[in-house]
C-alpha cells in the first residue's frame, strides 16, 4: 500500500512538470509608440486647421510674384501666398466685378481668404478688393451659416460662437436665396443698433 501511494505521488508530479507553461505577454508601450502617437495628433490637428477656411483682413504694404503682404488694424504683419492662375481676385468698390492681381496696388484694402498652413501663412483662394480706408465697412464676420430665414443669416464662427447677420435693402454679393445652411460665408460690414448688418457678403472656397 505504502508502495502504490508513493508510485501515484511519483505520477502526479510527473504529470503536472509535463504541463506546457504559458508566459503572459503584455503589450508595453514603447518609446516608437508614444512618438507615433504624438505624430498622430499632431497631424490631425494640422488637418482640421487646413479644413477651416480663415481670412487675413487689411491693406496691402508688398506684393510679389506669389506673395501679398498686408498689415491690420492692429499693426500686424501678415502674408499670404498665391498662385495667380488658380486664385480669383474680386473687386467690390463700386460693383462686384472679376479683377486680376495685376490690378492690386499697395494701399489697397483686400480681405484674403484660405486656409492658414502651419506657418502661419495664407494660402490664399479668393482675394477681395473692398473700399480702403472706410469707416463703415470694418467688421469682418467668417463662419458656417446654421440659419436663413426672414432676411437673417446665424453664422457660427469657431471660438465666438453664433453670429445674426442682417442685411439693408441693397448688398454687394449673392441673393439670400443662393445661399444654403452649411456653407461658409464671409460678411463686412458694421453694427447698427447693436446687431451686424452686411454690406458685402461673399462665399468662402471649401477645402480640396
Amino acid at each position: 500500500m505504502r508502495d502504490y501511494k508513493i508510485l501515484t505521488l511519483i505520477i502526479t508530479l510527473l504529470l503536472i512538470s509535463a504541463r506546457p507553461v504559458y508566459a503572459q505577454i503584455t503589450n508595453t508601450p514603447t518609446a516608437t509608440d508614444s512618438s507615433n502617437a504624438i505624430r498622430q495628433k499632431v497631424e490631425q490637428k494640422l488637418n482640421e486647421v487646413k479644413k477651416n477656411p480663415k481670412a487675413y483682413v487689411g491693406a496691402v504694404t508688398d506684393k510679389t510674384e506669389d506673395t501679398i503682404q498686408i498689415k491690420n488694424d492692429f499693426g500686424e504683419i501678415l502674408l499670404v501666398s498665391i498662385d495667380t492662375s488658380s486664385v480669383a481676385f474680386v473687386k467690390t468698390i463700386n460693383k462686384i466685378q472679376n479683377s486680376k492681381y495685376d490690378d492690386l496696388a499697395i494701399g489697397d484694402f483686400i480681405i484674403a481668404m484660405g486656409f492658414k498652413n502651419g506657418n502661419g501663412v495664407l494660402e490664399g483662394k479668393r482675394i477681395l478688393i473692398i473700399p480702403p480706408n472706410d469707416p463703415v465697412a470694418r467688421k469682418v464676420v467668417m463662419g458656417r451659416v446654421v440659419g436663413n430665414e426672414k432676411k437673417i443669416i446665424t453664422m457660427e464662427s469657431p471660438g465666438i460662437g453664433q453670429t445674426s447677420v442682417s442685411f439693408p435693402k441693397k448688398w454687394k454679393g449673392p441673393e439670400l436665396t443662393e445661399i444654403e445652411v452649411g456653407e461658409n460665408l464671409i460678411a463686412v460690414g458694421s453694427e447698427v443698433e447693436d446687431k451686424f448688418q452686411a454690406r458685402t457678403i461673399s462665399k468662402l472656397i471649401s477645402p480640396q
